[in-house]
């Protein structure tokens, strides 16, 4: 479906932000996604050399999996953030609270675990938007407290991805820039005959009119043209029937943001990274793949067995003959071409490891020891921590609105305090092993070095680093050197028996 930027009075209608921003999160979804994606948008990320023809170019572009560098960053980062479980504190309705915690959804999923999702939608995009949604009896119903719990009215959170938002407004409201308008693009399925199932679009406007704060939702209806059916709208009350003058929304920036819902994905730059080594592995498969096979070379014309010319029959058991003068031989194609591309396979693979370390763990300063810098992975100004808290604030933001229906004050509501502790995530000996792998693969021994004690399986200091690199470095040059004098050994011997 093309996005609607040019009729403003239709619910689709999509500001020019997220028009801008679209390329960015498709590449970053579809690295997340997986080989599978990649190979389907090939011709999105595997440029066709001219000339090349259809079929050779569909084996280069899909010839070779993806690493998924990207994904593990994301996925390195979420489990830092959780790997010890949110802590809820609530002083006020503690029970019925924590009731809602279990559930707070009405999906059946914890509290802990729909913001682990919220967290790594929140990564990956940029920013990402809880709605607390706040259901109204049914009309002319006389709500008790026996039937509340019944009618199922109380807080339900609904978390929307960035690729949800399609539009917004906003004000300034005692002196503060406020959202006062936001339309949440809501995909998904419903039944459909006995057995089967049919894709629903629908439109969820948010908006303050009269300094009330309401909703409308509409479903999109395709006959001869998109229509949009209004199927319900409200007002959001508490239980006690009061209005409200702010949208019950939330959101997480964890990238940089000069205005409201606009953000840069804070790892768009290991996107790039993981997208340049899957298209040179992709050249570097297929330059070995060619390589395998000794091309067919003629020099001079082909003949037949009567000394006429012939076309070329090639195989194991066939005999080429030539003019007078003429050659046939088969030749391998040279590695030197391929060790350039697998360098740069390397180095987009460090790239990657560099970027993503840095985003784990702040930047070092030349001024810091290398322990400080470790037990300062965890400080306001890391980028992870800075994430993190922005991902906390938002959802003790999507709290205080839980418990204005509940009838309590902002002092009141509950707070969730996510894992800073990072110090308890350290690399495992797996990880080491890795990093070694690498060094063997040509990554830089003081790099790896340093990577360790970030991760906290090295204690050093910055001299002591310098220490370990030069005993790493002359402990594999002893190890080359042992390996060039025990085959110069095996050569004297072998030299003696003739």
């Amino acid at each position: 479906m093309t996005a609607n930027t040019t009729n403003p009075d239709r619910p689709d209608y999509v500001r020019q932000e997220v028009l801008n921003s679209a390329p960015d999160l498709y590449l970053i979804h579809d690295l997340l996604a997986g080989t599978r994606r990649m190979h389907d948008n090939a011709g999105a990320y595997i440029p066709k050399w001219k000339d090349e023809s259809e079929s050779v170019w569909v084996k280069r572009a899909k010839c070779e999996q993806l690493y998924e560098g990207l994904g593990r960053t994301l996925s390195a980062s979420v489990g830092k953030l959780f790997a010890v479980p949110p802590k809820l504190s609530a002083e006020m309705m503690e029970e019925e609270i924590e009731a809602h915690w279990d559930n707070i959804d009405a999906q059946g999923n914890k509290g802990s675990v729909a913001i682990k999702e919220f967290a790594a939608d929140a990564l990956a995009d940029g920013y990402a938007v809880i709605l607390v949604d706040h259901p109204q009896a049914p009309e002319g119903e006389v709500v008790t407290v026996a039937s509340e719990r019944a009618l199922g009215l109380r807080p339900v959170w609904a978390f929307y991805q960035r690729g949800a938002v399609m539009s917004w407004r906003t004000d300034i409201v005692n002196n503060v820039e406020r959202v006062t308008q936001l339309v949440l693009m809501e995909e998904g399925t419903e039944n459909d005959g006995r057995f089967g199932v049919q894709p629903v679009t629908r439109y969820r406007v948010l908006f303050v009119a009269d300094g009330v704060a309401q909703y409308e939702l509409y479903r999109v209806v395709e006959t001869s043209q998109v229509e949009f059916v209004l199927e319900s709208a409200g007002v959001f009350r508490d239980r006690n029937g009061r209005t409200r003058d702010t949208l019950p929304i939330a959101v997480a920036y964890t990238g940089r943001t000069d205005a409201p819902l606009t953000a840069k994905p804070p790892l768009l730059a290991v996107a790039w990274a993981n997208l340049g080594h899957y298209q040179q592995s992709c050249n570097l498969r297929f330059y070995r793949e060619l390589a395998a096979f000794p091309q067919p070379t003629v020099k001079g014309a082909l003949l037949d067995g009567n000394g006429d010319p012939a076309n070329l029959r090639l195989g194991p058991m066939v005999l080429v003959q030539v003019a007078e003068g003429g050659e046939f031989r088969w030749t391998e194609l040279s590695g030197s071409a391929l060790d350039q591309v697998e360098r740069g396979v390397l180095a987009k693979l460090q790239e990657m490891a560099s970027m993503g370390m840095s985003f784990l763990a702040r930047d070092t300063r030349g001024a810091e020891t290398a322990e400080a810098k470790r037990l300062d992975a965890a400080a306001e100004d890391s980028t992870l921590a800075t994430a993190a808290q922005a991902i906390e604030d938002a959802v003790n933001m999507a709290l205080v609105h839980h418990a204005w229906y509940l009838g309590l004050s902002a002092e009141e509501a509950p707070v969730v305090a996510l894992n800073r502790d990072y110090e308890n995530v350290q690399l495992t000996p797996a990880h080491a092993s890795a990093i070694a792998a690498l060094v063997r693969e040509g990554m830089p021994i003081r790099q790896a070095v340093s990577t360790l004690v970030i991760g906290g399986f090295l204690t050093a200091t910055e001299d002591e680093i310098d220490l370990v690199t030069m005993e790493w470095e002359a402990s594999r040059m002893g190890t080359e050197v042992r390996q060039l004098q025990a085959g110069q050994d095996v050569e004297l011997v072998d030299s003696s028996d003739t």
